[in-house]
């Protein structure tokens, strides 16, 4: 398949702690999203999954940790 458009970002798997896998990639240092399956999905024409955005918290002054972030409060 060729490559006709632009890279935003890659995507990593990640599981949630229920054992569901999700997507998850960043555009800036600011944010993220989450491509989660949709739970809810009733019909044909419900999303098979959904993208949320999430604003990453400050870093705290001190905390010199990298903290993963599971999309688990979403």
């Amino acid at each position: 398949m060729e490559n006709t458009g632009i890279r935003l970002t890659g995507l990593w798997k990640e599981k949630t702690k229920a054992g569901d896998t999700y997507l998850t990639g960043s555009l800036n240092q600011g944010s993220r999203f989450f491509i989660m399956p949709n739970k809810h999905k009733k019909g044909d024409k419900d999303p098979d999954y959904n993208m949320f955005l999430k604003q990453n918290e400050p870093k705290k002054a001190g905390n010199t940790q990298a903290q993963g972030n599971t999309g688990e409060d979403l």
